[in-house]
């Protein structure tokens, strides 16, 4: 069995439970070399998290499935991802750039033998190509034909390559060492970017540096004052009228501010007087200026009825929110 699920790839459009919410707000940013300013790219890592949160949740049916079936004991079982994703600053989503080799190069495979009761953590340098002849290691299998990668059932083997090879364009490896790059895969950023851990799928919505601020009265954050900002929100009128139970859910406020805002500021995004989400200002395409703005608010600070009233956006700056 095989099943090429495309979770938690793009589009990211899933909230935690499976429910979708109005992903196509957010247009793809026309920018050069597919490097997204970092506003959209914090956004998008955030957004990853979330349908992420989900994936899990849908592996843990088909886990289930399995041993309903009676074929999870007896199965060999296999999961992967074909490549990471490139959160990096600066740096294209994916493909190999200076920066982004620890977000590219490394993903987890988990296998789970017939009969395996115990798992066990192995740091060795997999790499895909590996994957053939481990499986068929495992199920007592002869490959017929000359194979690229190595059996990774057995002990390390010292003389293993530590490096590894990515392919921007066919034909052409371009390789990362090894020993750092895993390094940095090792240190983690979801646990420090979110507050899953700590609270759930609550936590998932409060990301980055302004995760203190998510759920707090706007009032906590400065005193609230001075001209009024004016902006236009994207898909206005799927505000109209909000169901937080429905099977989708106007969860992604995206807008462009009427006139210039100082360059240091961020958007506050408030449902029902408390901070839902954040996000910097960002040209939605190379030379504009940078006054649009993008957030996934949770669903669950919706209020069944009108939704428009239940918005509040603010413009915090040093001095405090307008």
């Amino acid at each position: 069995y095989f099943l090429h699920l495309l979770l938690p790839h793009t589009p990211w459009k899933y909230l935690p439970d499976g429910r979708v919410y109005n992903s196509s707000s957010l247009p793809n940013a026309a920018v050069a070399r597919d490097v997204w300013p970092t506003p959209v790219q914090q956004l998008n890592q955030q957004r990853h998290l979330v349908q992420l949160a989900y994936t899990d949740k849908v592996v843990a049916r088909i886990i289930d499935r399995l041993k309903t079936q009676g074929l999870y004991d007896k199965s060999l079982v296999v999961m992967t991802a074909d490549h990471g994703e490139g959160f990096t600053g600066g740096n294209p989503r994916r493909l190999l750039a200076e920066g982004n080799a620890s977000d590219l190069m490394w993903v987890p495979t988990l296998i789970k033998a017939p009969g395996q009761t115990q798992g066990r953590v192995d740091d060795r340098n997999w790499q895909h190509v590996d994957l053939l002849p481990t499986v068929a290691d495992h199920v007592g299998l002869t490959i017929p034909w000359k194979v690229d990668g190595r059996s990774q059932t057995g002990p390390p083997d010292p003389k293993a390559p530590t490096d590894k090879a990515w392919y921007n364009h066919p034909g052409e490896p371009l390789h990362r060492p090894g020993p750092p790059n895993f390094a940095k895969v090792l240190r983690g950023v979801t646990d420090t970017l979110i507050r899953a851990h700590q609270h759930g799928d609550r936590g998932f919505y409060q990301y980055g540096a302004t995760a203190d601020w998510i759920y707090q009265p706007p009032a906590r954050l400065g005193p609230i004052g001075g001209p009024p900002a004016t902006a236009t929100i994207r898909d206005w009128e799927l505000f109209t009228r909000v169901d937080p139970e429905a099977p989708a859910v106007p969860t992604l406020v995206v807008g462009q501010l009427s006139g210039s805002a100082p360059k240091d500021a961020t958007v506050v995004v408030a449902v029902n007087d408390q901070v839902a989400a954040t996000s910097g200002l960002f040209p939605m395409q190379d030379g504009q200026p940078a006054t649009s703005f993008a957030a996934l608010v949770p669903d669950f600070l919706y209020k069944p009825g009108p939704g428009h009233p239940q918005l509040q956006l603010y413009l915090a700056t040093k001095t405090g929110l307008q």
